[in-house]
């Protein structure tokens, strides 16, 4: 993959394109910046230096994905980058098995307590009102405005069934089931959080056509699974429209952390049988 830097009238002010403000912010005299790593699927980011750098010491990025940073015209691959300045890890099984790592796999291992949110959710008597309960609480976390909770439907033929969203229409779009065929779909049957993505890619233009319908146009979107038994249970879909920096990867590391919380506790339930 070679991705170059988009061309859009609007660039200046997208922060979830390269080439945009996201990362250009000032702390004291210094630049913050910040990068997204990409397979050309799924995006993770923003993420700092010293998370990447990590990442990438620790084999849980892989090398042959792209990274780009403020201040970049084009896409770079991980591997020139680890090289240019020394973090190639040193593990060769690591670096051969080494998938799109989680969001969580690049975040500092201090996170919020989410032990009132699943007991919060350890308190749903169904599957469908955990699902609803799993909504609230990440949009809470995250300050999400708009998105939607998807839900395996055994009357559907286990397909994924749109239960409850947050929008000004989010009504209309409650009964849906979402195409097998999905690319958003797919990605979440393999257990991966989508992250706001700073170039339109297949994965998250299908996140963002579904939460336009609840009558907002985020900026950031965000994608969370919660899968047990091997099986996807819940699909979580969150935007955000007013905040400039968009969603964090501190912010799908949470919704993360609450997803393996409710999947324990389908799993303790019976909840994927």
């Amino acid at each position: 993959m070679n991705a170059t830097r988009p061309e859009s009238p609007d660039e200046s002010s997208d922060p979830a394109v390269p080439g945009g403000t996201e990362g250009g912010e000032l702390s004291g005299q210094h630049a913050i910046v910040r990068f997204f790593v990409t397979d050309g699927d799924v995006t993770i980011g923003p993420v700092d230096d010293d998370l990447l750098a990590r990442g990438i010491a620790a084999g849980k990025v892989p090398l042959d994905a792209q990274v780009w940073r403020t201040g970049w015209d084009i896409w770079r691959s991980v591997r020139e980058y680890a090289t240019e300045n020394d973090l190639l890890p040193t593990n060769d099984k690591a670096i051969a098995a080494a998938k799109v790592a989680r969001v969580s796999d690049l975040q500092p291992l201090m996170l919020p307590p989410t032990a009132v949110e699943a007991q919060t959710l350890g308190q749903a008597e169904d599957l469908t009102t955990a699902a609803s309960v799993f909504l609230s609480l990440c949009a809470t976390a995250t300050g999400a405005e708009c998105g939607w909770v998807h839900v395996r439907s055994h009357a559907a033929a286990d397909a994924m069934m749109t239960i409850e969203g947050i929008g000004p229409r989010a009504q209309f779009g409650v009964g849906r089931t979402i195409d097998p065929g999905d690319q958003a779909l797919r990605v979440a049957r393999e257990g991966r959080t989508v992250l706001g993505e700073p170039i339109p890619g297949v994965v998250g233009s299908a996140v963002t056509a579904r939460i336009i319908a609840t009558g907002i146009a985020p900026v950031s979107v965000l994608m969370t699974p919660v899968l047990c038994g091997g099986q996807l249970l819940v699909m979580l879909e969150l935007g955000v429209a007013h905040r400039d920096s968009g969603f964090s990867a501190r912010d799908a590391a949470i919704t993360e952390q609450i997803a393996r919380d409710f999947s324990a506790i389908a799993r303790k339930k019976g909840w994927h049988r």
